[in-house]
């Protein structure tokens, strides 16, 4: 499958993905009994998302030379401490075709998993159904390898920030948008000269779906 074959498949893939999101989030909200804004109880205990994830490798590395990235998941479980402070865990993962062996070796594909352990703090009042909130992470990056079914992984140090926008449909269900950036320090044998190439890669990962309230 070429890669325009591949672009093609992925774009209905999200097609698909965000017109169920849609339509959920729309019978959810339409099944909701109605009632008067100041009924509505908003000291949760806890938050979490699901959502589709698009991310994009950039800089000169081998990650955004070497691979062709494919839409992941994002999976988030937060707890509040206050009305403003959240603290939780993080995972996003997906997986990538290699495009230049001569860069990254002998392999065909691999997949990558960010695990983080994450500190949020919202921006806008917490009587708000729409929500911003800023967060800041770190964990560990493992990159996943294959190559005629055998397996081995590479890892490293991770560093994440994001910008999250949600709007809460009812008392347990919303939907999210989220600005995410990682940075990756991988721990990867290499000579000093490939330091550049092989020792940290950054990753845009902008991800969209369904946020759940825990009351």
């Amino acid at each position: 499958m070429n890669n325009q074959a591949l672009l093609n498949l992925n774009f209905r893939k999200l097609n698909i993905f965000f017109f169920s999101l849609l339509s959920f989030a729309l019978f959810a909200q339409e099944a909701q009994v109605s009632k008067d804004k100041a009924d509505y109880y908003y000291d949760i205990l806890g938050q979490g998302k699901v959502g589709f994830l698009s991310p994009l490798a950039y800089g000169s590395n081998f990650i955004a030379d070497g691979y062709d990235t494919w839409n992941g998941v994002n999976i988030e479980a937060q707890i509040k401490l206050n009305h403003k402070l959240l603290i939780g865990l993080q995972l996003q993962a997906f997986k990538g075709r290699v495009i230049d062996q001569e860069l990254v070796g002998p392999i065909d594909a691999s997949g990558m998993t960010h695990f983080f352990v994450t500190t949020g703090y919202s921006l806008l009042d917490k009587k708000k159904d729409i929500q911003l909130e800023a967060s800041i992470g770190l964990g560990s990056v493992t990159l996943r390898n294959e190559r005629d079914f055998r397996r081995f992984n590479d890892s490293g140090f991770a560093l994440m920030a994001n910008l999250n926008f949600s709007y809460r449909l009812n008392y347990w269900l919303g939907f999210y948008v989220g600005l995410q950036n990682n940075w990756d320090f991988w721990s990867i044998k290499r000579p000093s000269e490939l330091d550049d190439v092989f020792g940290n890669t950054s990753i845009f990962a902008p991800s969209f779906g369904l946020k759940f309230y825990v009351l």
